[in-house]
């Protein structure tokens, strides 16, 4: 992810490429090419915390 965000904020610079001409020319989205261009490194992604209702009751026995 780095490196395209590397490539990204490259063309803008030397070919002073718009945001969607960016988005299109590396088919990713809008918000993706705005997030290139204010920061050299991407945010890390967050994991989801899952739980399951039905096993919640039964997690004390799983685990004994």
């Amino acid at each position: 992810m780095e490196e395209l965000f590397l490539q990204i904020r490259r063309d803008s610079w030397r070919q002073g490429s718009s945001v969607r001409a960016l988005a299109r020319t590396y088919r990713v989205h809008r918000r993706l090419v705005r997030e290139a261009l204010s920061s050299p490194v991407p945010t890390p992604r967050r994991t989801p915390r899952r739980h399951s209702p039905r096993l919640e009751v039964f997690k004390k026995t799983i685990d004994q």
